[in-house]
């Protein structure tokens, strides 16, 4: 494992074992802010066997795309220390996009379209190309941490940070796309049952 893969490993692992410690009853602020982030820093660490937790854990689930970690960052920092890094209308643009490419990616490279898009993550100009494009669109409508996480994701592959040599898993990953597609389902329920909670209407 070479070290930033190992850093990759790392850092999702401590992001989702703090995610899931903030769904803990913990009382008091100062204690979420101070312990959740130590044990999920130091859990990561424990050996297994010849590997350590995160390394584990990297195995079942793999790499995660660098826009789910920091969906996952953010979400955390809004949860222990109540600081929002984005604005509702980024966190539309963030949903849109990432489902969008999922529902692009995820069908046709199971064979249930006329051509694997996936292919187009290996080599060539034009997944780049579009990428490119796509963040300077986002920087120049304020989409700042869009464009922030696109160049990042390309760069990463450009250096082969990740295990990967294919730019689509860089830019998504199952994972995030299945929560995400979650959220969306949650959102369009509540909107759904809203109308019958309102007074006056019948039960």
């Amino acid at each position: 494992m070479t070290a930033s893969i190992w850093l990759w490993s790392h850092l999702q692992a401590t992001l989702l074992l703090a995610l899931l410690f903030s769904l803990l009853p913990l009382q008091g602020a100062a204690t979420r802010r101070v312990l959740i982030p130590l044990a999920a820093l130091a859990l990561p660490l424990w050996p297994l066997g010849t590997i350590d937790a995160a390394g584990f854990l990297y195995g079942y689930l793999g790499a995660l795309s660098l826009p789910g970690l920091a969906l996952l960052g953010a979400l955390l920092l809004r949860r222990l220390g109540g600081t929002e890094l984005l604005t509702a209308r980024e966190r539309h643009w963030w949903r849109a996009a990432l489902l969008f490419g999922a529902l692009l990616l995820y069908p046709m490279a199971l064979g249930l379209g006329p051509f694997d898009p996936y292919g187009l993550g290996f080599s060539g100009p034009l997944l780049p190309s579009c990428l490119a494009a796509l963040a300077i669109l986002a920087w120049f409508t304020a989409l700042r941490s869009g464009a922030l996480v696109l160049l990042a994701a390309l760069w990463a592959w450009q250096l082969r940070l990740g295990e990967s040599a294919n730019l689509w898993d860089y830019l998504l990953d199952p994972w995030t796309a299945l929560a995400l597609l979650g959220v969306e389902i949650r959102r369009l329920l509540s909107r759904r049952r809203a109308p019958s909670d309102t007074p006056g209407s019948t039960p």
